[in-house]
């Protein structure tokens, strides 16, 4: 509440224990965010640099100039460098990471530089507009220090996970059957028409953009990309699932087909229909499909995803990770074949047989197998395992038929469905990872002449005039080596 110094002392039982101790320390107190220094940086963040989420910058300045001087806000903290980092160091000491306090120094910067350039300090009070300039030089060794730090945590976490135990892929999976009960549970009351908690919507939030990222392997930046009106216009597609166009989920041009199950579907349905109304804003026209739970777009899906694992109390997964996993697992699969085929191969030199009579057999019992494995899902039960040996020559069978190259348009699911129907999505993940590597392969034999920015890369994917499965750029630079 405002004192008589127009002072805000927000009075809030936090549930963390570190803003706990941020709180009973004073260092969420404020000056009012009215005054006229501080509305006036408000308004350049919001009005001259568009910035969105600008709120939380201005409290922070709001409270570094509480501590320099709890009277007023004024701009005489330039005049006291010593205080200033002692400001910075209190973060640390009670327990702030240096990222975080590293946010504050940027913030308080950015407000400095506004008072430089934007306003005009240089005319009414040159003295102080000399000593603003002098704070922000001797401010930088306290930021050289901070970014030193966080390099060595980064370093240390990269190494921690490098060191650890690898996780079984299916590990990796975990969230969501853990999570699901809960889910499912508040998806229920959902659909009844019961009200549910904030919590309960953040719980369906956070499982739906889960199921897109770790379980169907979607980039974050496509739980953000993706509209109501994508979702309006889904389209059903072969096995009673449905697919969902996400347009621009990397470039303007390109596209990424999210395929459905009608379960998943239903569930989706519900958050549209009956979660995501309660979320929003009533003064704003949300076109995205995914709200977050104070009503505002969804900035950072794998924060989201992270924070989620920790409240099952599972190890988060990263993006990265989940993809170098699946990959790793799918090269283990095609090395598996490979090496069943080669063995085939010596069988028949030992035996003395020609290798065609070998292939005749084999063909005959992948008939055989396929026979099988439509007459058990006839029955509702899962294909008997000897089915899973035949998905490499289903796959060389497949390419005879949809020949893979880097200029091709890649297949949709109905039509790899149409060659197999149990083994369509196999095809079609693999078909498209094999001509993305093909891709990543051909711009860099474009771009020879030296080792490209991301600028350079995406002009050079513009040219190709591809439409879907587009390479990423960071990934070109990584693997980018002159022939």
């Amino acid at each position: 509440m405002p004192t008589k110094h127009g002072v805000t002392e927000p009075k809030i039982c936090w549930n963390n224990p570190l803003r706990n101790k941020m709180s009973k320390a004073g260092m969420y107190k404020r000056h009012s965010l009215n005054s006229k220094l501080i509305s006036g940086f408000t308004k350049y963040l919001s009005m001259t640099l568009k910035v969105v989420r600008y709120k939380q910058e201005v409290e922070n300045v709001a409270r570094f100039l509480y501590f320099m001087d709890n009277e007023r806000p004024s701009m005489d903290f330039v005049y006291d460098i010593e205080k200033a980092t002692n400001y910075f160091t209190k973060l640390l000491d009670l327990g702030n990471t240096n990222q975080t306090v590293f946010y504050y120094l940027k913030n308080l910067k950015r407000f400095i530089n506004y008072l430089i350039d934007i306003t005009p300090l240089a005319h009414k009070n040159k003295s102080l507009y000399t000593e603003a300039h002098v704070f922000l030089h001797k401010l930088k060794d306290f930021q050289k220090m901070l970014s030193k730090e966080i390099t060595k945590e980064t370093v240390m976490k990269r190494e921690k996970r490098l060191t650890e135990m690898a996780r079984k892929f299916e590990d990796l999976n975990s969230l969501l059957t853990v999570a699901e009960p809960s889910f499912k549970e508040a998806l229920k009351m959902a659909e009844s028409g019961e009200a549910i908690t904030k919590s309960d919507k953040l719980t369906i939030v956070s499982y739906l953009e889960s199921l897109l990222v770790i379980g169907k392997k979607h980039e974050p930046i496509v739980v953000q990309k993706l509209t109501v009106n994508e979702w309006k216009t889904r389209k059903p597609c072969v096995l009673n699932r449905v697919e969902i166009t996400v347009h621009g989920h990397s470039t303007e041009d390109s596209n990424e087909t999210v395929i459905l199950t009608k379960e998943e579907e239903r569930w989706f349905e519900t958050y549209f229909k009956k979660v995501r109304p309660t979320l929003l804003k009533s003064q704003k026209d949300m076109t995205n499909f995914f709200v977050s739970p104070i009503g505002e777009t969804i900035h950072n899906v794998s924060t989201d995803i992270n924070r989620f694992h920790t409240k099952f109390g599972l190890t988060p997964v990263t993006v990265q990770e989940m993809r170098q996993r699946s990959e790793a697992f799918s090269e283990a699969f095609d090395r598996c074949y490979r090496k069943r085929s080669l063995l085939r191969n010596l069988f028949c030199q030992f035996m003395l047989l020609p290798n065609s009579t070998s292939d005749m057999e084999y063909e005959e019992n992948k008939a055989a197998t396929e026979s099988m494995e439509e007459i058990e899902e006839d029955k509702g039960n899962k294909p008997p395992p000897n089915v899973i040996r035949s998905k490499e020559d289903i796959f060389t069978r497949f390419t005879e038929h949809y020949p893979l190259n880097v200029e091709k348009e890649p297949p949709s699911l109905s039509r790899c469905c149409e060659d197999s129907k149990s083994h369509g999505q196999y095809l079609y993940d693999r078909w498209r990872k094999l001509q993305n590597r093909m891709r990543v392969d051909h711009i860099i034999g474009c771009l020879q002449d030296h080792k490209p920015d991301e600028d350079e890369v995406k002009q050079c994917i513009v040219k190709q005039l591809w439409k879907n499965n587009l390479p990423r750029n960071k990934e070109i630079i990584k693997l980018w080596k002159k022939k």
